[in-house]
């Protein structure tokens, strides 16, 4: 048993993470653990998030400077 980060690479693959060591793990045995640890299978893990409602636009209001005119 070893603590160190867990790292996904751009591959796919997993890795771990101790210092300037890394050490590359077995993806299905990964894998396996995630979905037991998470209860959610790799698919729903991967897929993209649901999408967002639209955002209200902001309000804009645009005021007028004042302006101070001296009277000759």
């Amino acid at each position: 048993m070893q603590i160190g980060a867990l790292a996904q690479l751009p591959d796919g693959a997993y890795a771990q993470v101790n210092g300037d060591l890394v050490r590359i793990l077995n993806t299905s045995r990964v894998e396996h653990a995630l979905d037991r640890a998470t209860g959610t299978p790799r698919a729903a893990r991967n897929a993209p998030p649901p999408p967002r409602p639209p955002e209200h636009q902001p309000i804009v209001t645009i005021k007028k400077k004042r302006r101070i005119i001296i009277a000759p």
